[in-house]
């Protein structure tokens, strides 16, 4: 019972590759993130209080799906972000937080149109949807279709929202990674 050490624990799920298209390809109408939150509230609804997830944690990675991703990246991009709109409504419904792990080379050109039809960077929509994300940072080389090194920049932006008040941001660049992938944790 990790509850009696303080220790949060999160349902994880996602895809990786081809299986990604399974998540995020409108004509599924999400049906594996309903499907999850669905399998979650069952859990739920039978746990003890001190066996209960506080969140559905996605790991849903669209860059891995090779050449399809390249000639690709604004769409699935866009599918991604309709994906984890949905994720927050069923996590909404449900009673539990939405964590994503996030891909570092994602840059301020990756536009993306939300719920309101503004046109936003791909990662504001994640910090307003999601109440954590987990950097997925390596120092893998970047990919063809990166301008250049991940941006942190948009980490030091102020995330308000009705419910709460913004906590502090890192205002350097995180220290470098080791050679294999190191996620970096940021949560308010």
């Amino acid at each position: 019972k990790c509850a009696k050490y303080n220790i949060r624990v999160a349902a994880l799920t996602g895809a990786s590759g081809d299986s990604v298209l399974r998540w995020i390809d409108p004509d599924k109408k999400n049906y594996q993130i309903k499907a999850f939150a669905e399998k979650i509230a069952g859990y739920q609804s039978r746990a003890a209080k001190d066996e209960k997830f506080y969140a559905i944690h996605l790991d849903v990675e669209p860059h891995t799906m090779g050449s399809k991703w390249d000639n690709n990246r604004a769409k699935y991009t866009q599918w991604m972000a309709d994906m984890v709109v949905e994720a927050r409504k069923q996590c909404d419904a449900i009673g539990v937080q939405l964590e994503y792990d996030v891909w570092s080379w994602f840059t301020e050109a990756d536009k993306v149109t939300d719920e309101s039809g503004a046109t936003v960077n791909i990662l504001d929509l994640m910090t307003k949807k999601c109440h954590a994300l987990g950097i997925m940072s390596s120092t893998t080389p970047a990919p063809a279709s990166s301008t250049g090194p991940p941006t942190w920049s948009w980490l030091t932006r102020k995330r308000t929202t009705a419910a709460s008040s913004p906590a502090p941001r890192p205002s350097k660049s995180p220290p470098p990674t080791s050679p294999t992938t190191t996620p970096a944790r940021i949560s308010w």
